[in-house]
């Protein structure tokens, strides 16, 4: 119930995050990125 309630609240600081970040950037605000893993295997990393 408070994770939803947080998420209600701050889900307008969170788009303009999103929006500041897009005009910024000219880039997706989300995006996959490929790291080392467990025994050098590749692994995609959202961030």
């Amino acid at each position: 119930a408070v994770a939803s309630l947080a998420l209600a609240a701050l889900s307008p600081v969170m788009l303009a995050a999103a929006l500041a970040i897009r005009v910024e950037t000219r880039g997706p605000v989300i995006f996959r990125q490929q790291r080392h893993g467990y025994n050098h295997q590749p692994v995609e990393v959202w961030k």
